[in-house]
């Protein structure tokens, strides 16, 4: 297991990546930082037959991608951290990031380390994608994902997010929708580049130069 935490004043991130064999449970605890009042877990998978539940914030499945298991919400009142079960059904590898955030993380967002900014970046079009469907991580998909096709779904995802996705954007920037759509239609595939996707996603929101 890899466990990678990366803390700001707005926000405490967390990058956990594990093996699991077929049938094999994972669980982690995870201190809830004083202040912070909004959590955000997001477990992509290589295979879709995993489960996820979370101690301590809302349990709703806000992904509606197989291989993508994504929980927003208020943290529980007076709870001192949030306890992550997955479940495997077969062998896999499994990429965990978990948020804690700030009620006025957006501002501070522009004074955000380059390294912060990115990963929030990457966390937000991550959960936006996986909310909306889009296969943005299927190795099967090779190159047939189509970038046209996501920015289209874009379109009128402001008014398609549940409250609480949506106000987690409006944290961090209310143009991250719009800046989102906008690094997609520069890049031409999905799969072939994430990482400019995110890196385009700052510049258009006039967070990198």
């Amino acid at each position: 297991m890899n466990h990678r935490p990366i803390k700001n004043d707005a926000i405490h991130l967390h990058h956990i990546e594990v093996d699991l064999k077929g049938g094999e449970q994972f669980v982690r605890k995870l201190d809830i930082p004083e202040g912070y009042g909004t959590g955000v877990v997001l477990v992509e998978s290589q295979n879709a037959g995993s489960t996820l539940t979370v101690e301590g914030i809302a349990n709703e499945e806000l992904s509606k991608y197989g291989r993508v298991k994504l929980r927003v919400g208020r943290l529980a009142t007076n709870a001192k951290s949030i306890v992550l079960r997955i479940n495997s059904e077969v062998a896999t590898q499994i990429h965990v990031t978990v948020a804690f955030m700030k009620a006025k993380a957006a501002q501070v967002w522009q004074k955000m380390p380059c390294i912060v900014c990115k990963e929030v970046c990457r966390l937000l079009v991550s959960a936006l994608l996986a909310h909306l469907g889009i296969p943005y991580l299927d190795a099967n998909a090779g190159n047939k994902v189509d970038v046209s096709e996501c920015a289209d779904a874009l379109s009128g995802a402001g008014n398609q997010l549940p409250d609480w996705l949506r106000e987690l954007f409006g944290q961090v920037d209310p143009k991250m929708i719009a800046a989102v759509r906008s690094a997609l239609e520069f890049v031409n595939r999905v799969l072939d580049i994430p990482d400019k996707i995110y890196a385009k996603t700052c510049e258009f929101l006039g967070l990198c130069p």
